[in-house]
This record gives C-alpha cells, sequence and structure tokens, in this order.
C-alpha cells in the first residue's frame, strides 16, 4: 500500500514539474562549475578575470559571477552576475546585472549547439554575444560587444 502511495505522488508529480533542463544544457553548464581564472586584451587594455559557476536554488538557475580588473590597475575593477534558466520551450533565457544598476542589465537569450552554450542579449546601450565552450580542460568564453562599435575578443579560463 504504501508503495503504491509513493508511485502515486511520483506519477502526479511528474505531470505537473516541468522539466527543467534538457540533458544538452545540464551537461555544458556542470562542465563549468567551479572556479576560473582567465585574462584578455581590448584594445590596448589588459584585464584579469575570476569567474565563479554554479547551480543554485536547487538546480533551477545557473549562475555566473565574474569579478575583474585592469592588469595595470588593480584598483579599475568591475563585477557581474548573470543567472540562466530555461524557458518553456526549452531555450536559455537568463539575466545579467552589473555594478552600473539599470543602465549595465539586460536579458540573455540562448541555445547550446554541440556541447557550446551561445547567448546573446541586449540593453538600450547596445547588445553581445558570448559562446562557453569546453577544449582541452579551459573554458573558452568568446565575446563581441556593440556599444556604438563591435569589440570582439576571447578569453580562455583556467581552472582554480
Amino acid at each position: 500500500m504504501l508503495l503504491k502511495k509513493i508511485l502515486l505522488v511520483i506519477f502526479f508529480t511528474s505531470l505537473f514539474v516541468p522539466h527543467l533542463f534538457s540533458q544538452d544544457l545540464r551537461k555544458a553548464f556542470d562542465s563549468f562549475i567551479g572556479t576560473w581564472d582567465g585574462n584578455y586584451e581590448i584594445n590596448e587594455y589588459k584585464n584579469i578575470e575570476t569567474m565563479s559557476n554554479s547551480w543554485i536554488l536547487g538546480g533551477k538557475y545557473f549562475r555566473i559571477e565574474i569579478a575583474g580588473e585592469l592588469a595595470d590597475n588593480p584598483s579599475a575593477r568591475y563585477f557581474s552576475l548573470s543567472l540562466f534558466t530555461l524557458d518553456k520551450d526549452d531555450n536559455i533565457i537568463g539575466w545579467f546585472f552589473n555594478e552600473n544598476g539599470y543602465r549595465g542589465q539586460f536579458t540573455w537569450k540562448g541555445k547550446v549547439i554541440n556541447n557550446m552554450v551561445e547567448i546573446s542579449g541586449k540593453n538600450s546601450s547596445g547588445s553581445t554575444k558570448m559562446t562557453f565552450e569546453m577544449k582541452d580542460g579551459k573554458l573558452i568564453n568568446k565575446r563581441e560587444y556593440n556599444f556604438g562599435s563591435i569589440i570582439k575578443t576571447e578569453v580562455i579560463f583556467s581552472k582554480r
């Protein structure tokens, strides 16, 4: 009798709880978990970043936090937070926030293509496109910023 009740609970729960993450997305994001260090250049400025990634809120959201600074001026720091989940059609949706308040926030949309996460976002100031992909134990983050002019860069992160 107890087994029958448990099976009924599992069955009815499965009817009402949405499938939150496709296996491809979970596999891609799982490989990004941890703390990563990277550096890159935009124009003549060298940047150093630390990216910390984890599942939160019972595995329903994936969090990416970035703390960075200019290599030649460590007091010139910047911080950002992105949260990701899936919409009802299994597309990636998310939100970006930084220390610029409402001027620095935007929404993400994206998908997984062959273990690569591809996202894009925009706000009233411009747009950003990014990809995240694991290659040879490194987390490769390609970025394209368009805030009046297009700037492309690639950050190669190594896991701590």
